[in-house]
């Protein structure tokens, strides 16, 4: 667990309660249930955490909790507030399917692509995530990152394209990709690139700011500054993520006005649609 949330989370009781996370809009996106609510809260800020917490966490930025008596109460209050406030994440859990997925394929050269079937065909799965916006997005950056090739070219390491077709690939000759395609890296070194992509999914940031702070100081001692910049701004996107988390205890009539508020929005775009 990092310290920034050691430090937010040390205050947190031991006790049975409901624990509601928001956005950086404040909107609430999952709301849970705990026995124990300093437990189980923290252990989202725990460095392996699974792809559904880790999904959670990155979106969220304030956490809220409400105590209750017991773990029997706590479940019902969890449920009556899902129930009226449906958030984002605990619908998506119902219906895996409906949300799509980042796959990375089981190529000789992998891709990233998003994908909304699951199935065993030897590639890697990481989600589900809830806004089809923001994935194609991370892929955009993840892509740029870990110059994982874009193309949908189908090629294999005894198998390249024809020179013809990918000469002028603006993908290769801006650095944006290592070449796979006309030979300039092996099956086994991209792969072992794309390890870093696992730690990026996985949650494990601590292990991979470790492997790019040494990469960077080994490209510093080489005098390859381009190589460090890159790295550098690699840990810089990093500690972006780690944005400060805000945890405080609300009643159950702070969510109810919310609730309020929401269906008054409700009810006023529907008035609204009915005078067009």
């Amino acid at each position: 667990m990092n310290k920034i949330a050691k430090d937010y989370t040390q205050n947190i009781p031991h006790l049975p309660g409901v624990y509601i996370m928001r956005d950086s809009a404040a909107n609430i996106i999952y709301i849970g249930k705990a026995k124990d609510l300093k437990n189980r809260i923290t252990s989202y800020f725990h460095s392996d955490t699974d792809s559904k917490s880790f999904s959670i966490i990155s979106a969220m930025r304030t956490i809220n909790y409400i105590l209750c008596s017991s773990e029997r109460e706590a479940f019902l209050v969890e449920r009556e507030l899902i129930k009226k406030v449906q958030p984002y994440f605990n619908a998506m859990w119902k219906d895996d399917k409906s949300y799509p997925y980042i796959k990375l394929t089981a190529e000789d050269f992998p891709r990233l692509i998003m994908t909304r079937k699951v199935i065993n065909d030897g590639s890697l799965y990481f989600g589900p995530y809830p806004q089809l916006t923001y994935i194609k997005k991370l892929i955009v950056w993840l892509n740029k990152i870990f110059k994982i090739r874009p193309c949908k070219i189908s090629f294999s390491e005894n198998n390249l394209p024809k020179e013809e077709k990918v000469k002028s690939c603006l993908y290769y000759h801006t650095g944006m990709c290592f070449g796979p395609c006309i030979g300039k890296i092996s099956s086994t070194d991209y792969k072992n690139n794309l390890k870093e992509t696992e730690f990026f999914f996985k949650g494990k940031f601590k292990k991979l700011k470790a492997v790019w702070e040494k990469e960077m100081l080994a490209a510093s001692n080489e005098q390859n500054y381009e190589k460090a910049k890159e790295i550098r701004d690699r840990l810089f996107a990093i500690e972006a993520m780690k944005q400060r988390v805000v945890i405080s205890q609300i009643s159950i009539e702070d969510i109810n006005q919310y609730v309020l508020k929401t269906d008054s929005l409700q009810e006023l775009k529907q008035v609204l649609k009915l005078k067009k």
